[in-house]
């Protein structure tokens, strides 16, 4: 759900544990079924914080373990 209530996009990150993989970002629009992925070197994002003043912003935390 999104922040008005009603369904918005949703992010969910996979984490494989496969040395320098890297990470998954995935977004899903219920509106629409579009899903889309993005890909990067990180090895996870363990944090997602919305900005207080734009809800529309998501911050992502992302870690690197070598």
């Amino acid at each position: 759900m999104g922040l008005t209530g009603r369904p918005g996009p949703a992010l969910l990150q996979l984490r494989h544990v496969l040395l320098n993989f890297g990470a998954d970002l995935y977004r899903f629009v219920p509106s629409t079924g579009a899903l889309t992925k993005n890909h990067n070197t990180f090895d996870g994002i363990p944090s997602l914080a919305f900005n207080p003043a734009n809800p529309k912003i998501l911050y992502l935390g992302l870690a690197e373990e070598r």
